[in-house]
């Protein structure tokens, strides 16, 4: 409910105990929903306040307040935060994304654990320090070790994990070399096994080994769809959104998409303009719903010549690992390109697009204002029209 005030859930499928049908829908608006919430929000900010509190610290010494997990997408969660707190809530990363990072940082600060008795048998075994490099781009790579304790009639062999390599038995030595080969972008595994002349597996204290092949660490994931704004024909007079790079794609990443104009632009005119707008946020959403993150007008004052209704615009979208967005538009007919790169820390969107925008949503609120009196939810309705009075105040801040 982050882009409506209301949702209906439907119930069925399935019978009560006395076998009768479970058919019913239930309503749970917004101001619902926050209610539930309130005491479990209220209690961690609490917790924060303790926090803040036992460490010397005001609202001002903190720059901002992070959120991190699912539930702080949640508007509430932000507003109630910031509201109590009056600290500013950063909501720039991904939160589920930061919280699988975090559980990686914490898991590589922890020493593995070995037993008593898992020592206790190394130490009776024969000792193995290894010497390789664990990150290759050869392939193959020298791996070298020095063997402490008693090897004769001991032999040796190394395997890799996938069956691709296999040394075969070889007479064990105070020291040994292997020419070990690797597969290409990939994590390699090895093991090496001791065994004597009845072919008995000798106990060592030798870690697995791990190569790692040219094979990088990605980069970040995407937070949120990134989508670009299009006339929806199936309603005349609206849009719609088309997904253009899902979340969780791996930056940097880039498309190109084409497009037919709708409508024939005249070169040196201003009334008919082209209007590319990408916006982030949930490709199943609304488009107002989301935040533009990048726009491009073009209109007949920057045209070479006139434009016919049907011809392709071809759009190229380049996100960097940073998030710099890249937006690149060729006109085939008229063979121009326009081109502009957006911070992801800044908003680029032009005040009459802005005012469009809050137009719209004003008549949508008349709507939904009067959906909600209709059902008689009149606490929905009462919200709304605080919210319409809110946006009375802002129109005219804009046409000001």
């Amino acid at each position: 409910m982050s882009a409506i005030t209301s949702a209906e859930i439907v119930v069925d499928g399935f019978e009560d105990e006395e076998g009768n049908e479970v058919d019913f829908e239930i309503t749970i608006t917004r101001s619902e929903f926050n209610d539930l919430i309130k005491a479990s929000v209220d209690g961690t900010i609490e917790m924060i306040k303790t926090i803040l509190t036992r460490n010397s610290l005001g609202s001002k010494d903190i720059q901002f307040t992070l959120m991190v997990g699912g539930s702080t997408y949640i508007p509430y969660v932000r507003q109630r935060a910031e509201e109590i707190l009056q600290i500013p809530a950063n909501c720039e990363i991904d939160p589920t994304t930061a919280v699988a990072v975090g559980a990686a940082y914490y898991a590589a600060t922890k020493q593995k654990e070995i037993s008593k008795s898992d020592k206790q048998q190394k130490k009776s075994a024969i000792s193995i320090k290894a010497s390789y490099n664990k990150a290759s781009k050869e392939k193959d790579e020298l791996f070298a070790a020095r063997v402490t304790g008693e090897t004769e009639n001991l032999f040796y062999k190394i395997v890799r994990q996938d069956g691709g390599f296999d040394s075969g038995l070889k007479k064990l030595s105070e020291r040994i070399s292997e020419d070990l080969p690797l597969v290409e972008n990939a994590f390699n595994f090895f093991s090496l096994s001791v065994y004597d002349s009845l072919n008995n597996v000798i106990e060592t204290d030798i870690e697995p080994i791990g190569i790692n092949s040219g094979f990088g660490i990605s980069g970040q994931p995407l937070p949120e769809d990134i989508c670009l704004e299009v006339d929806d024909y199936d309603n005349p007079g609206h849009t719609r959104l088309v997904l253009i790079f899902q979340r969780n794609t791996i930056l940097p990443t880039k498309r190109t998409v084409t497009f037919p104009i709708n409508k024939t632009i005249i070169k040196g005119s201003e009334d008919n303009d082209i209007r590319i707008n990408i916006l982030q946020g949930s490709h199943l959403a609304l488009p107002e719903a989301n935040k533009s993150i990048g726009f491009i007008g073009i209109s007949g004052k920057n045209l070479k010549r006139d434009i016919s209704k049907g011809s392709d615009i071809e759009i190229t979208i380049t996100l960097s690992e940073s998030q710099d967005l890249t937006v690149a538009a060729y006109l085939n007919m008229a063979d121009q390109e326009f081109k502009e790169t957006f911070n992801p820390k800044e908003r680029h969107t032009p005040v009459d697009l802005l005012k469009e925008q809050v137009e719209d949503l004003s008549e949508k609120l008349e709507e939904e204002i009067e959906q909600a009196t209709e059902k008689e939810d009149y606490e929905t309705a009462s919200a709304l029209s605080k919210l319409k009075k809110k946006w009375k105040l802002w129109l005219r801040k804009l046409r000001n």
